[in-house]
């Protein structure tokens, strides 16, 4: 099959672009929809409207579970990758045992994405394994998140002796795991609130390490730098200021536009 790395790199190059797509569709901003059961429909809207000026497609699944679309979802889903877009599910799971082994199964058989957002804290041998039995998914761990508080634990020091930080052992052992599956199967979630960060961790585990970084937009993130220290093998995600706009195809375009300056 083909893998999660391999159609990014695809619809990166045919539509010149490192946006991802973030789709949360909010009933408080859009209760019309909801009202009209046409979440499906606006979700399908939005990805057309993006769909020659994004390289990934990223749905939240706690916007959908939380009002009983999972079965929208799924058809969602499958439109973007009908579109050739790869599809990131925003899950943030983690867990060990057999509770990872059935969110593997819901990301992955249910859902039939392409790649899932993961936490690490619970061990990447115990989180990390039932996920890596679906050949050429990725996996796209949380390491230095876009929000004010990712500093409260992800900046502590893990080790006196070396001066490393929670979030660059993070780093660390999740390019080891992706070299140990073969490459091209484990990414990092950086934001770009975060552009130094983003840099350090760039400088640690290589250049052909994927990067999500989410940040840009509402957060403010800062494009430039995010771009310049991401490279190539990024996608920056772009949720409620493509959703929302009055216009998300011009909203796109603007955003892969601005992205492209810094390349």
């Amino acid at each position: 099959m083909t893998s999660f790395m391999e159609k990014f790199r695809s619809a990166r190059s045919t539509n010149n672009s490192l946006l991802c797509l973030g789709l949360d569709p909010d009933r408080d901003r859009i209760p019309e929809i909801f009202e009209q059961m046409e979440v499906e429909k606006w979700c399908k809207n939005i990805i057309e409207s993006a769909v020659h000026v994004a390289s990934v497609v990223k749905p939240n699944v706690a916007f959908f579970s939380a009002n009983r679309l999972e079965n929208e979802l799924e058809r969602v889903i499958a439109y973007a990758q009908y579109c050739d877009l790869p599809v990131i599910l925003d899950a943030k799971r983690g867990d060990i045992g057999n509770t990872a082994r059935q969110y593997a199964r819901e990301a992955f058989e249910r859902y039939g994405a392409d790649a899932v957002t993961l936490n690490p804290y619970l061990g990447f041998e115990d989180c990390m394994e039932p996920y890596l039995e679906y050949d050429g998914r990725g996996l796209i761990i949380l390491c230095h998140t876009s929000n004010k508080g990712s500093g409260e634990f992800q900046e502590l020091m893990v080790d006196p002796t070396t001066g490393r930080l929670v979030y660059e052992r993070v780093a660390e052992v999740a390019a080891k795991w992706d070299e140990k599956a073969g490459g091209g199967r484990i990414g990092l979630v950086l934001g770009a609130t975060y552009p130094a960060e983003l840099a350090n961790i760039r400088r640690i585990v290589g250049p052909d390490v994927f990067i999500l970084a989410p940040g840009v937009g509402k957060q403010a993130g800062d494009v430039e730098a995010t771009v310049k220290a991401g490279g190539e093998n990024m996608a920056i995600n772009v949720s409620s200021g493509i959703n929302y706009a009055k216009n998300p195809f011009a909203a796109a375009q603007e955003f892969r536009d601005q992205f492209n300056l810094y390349r």
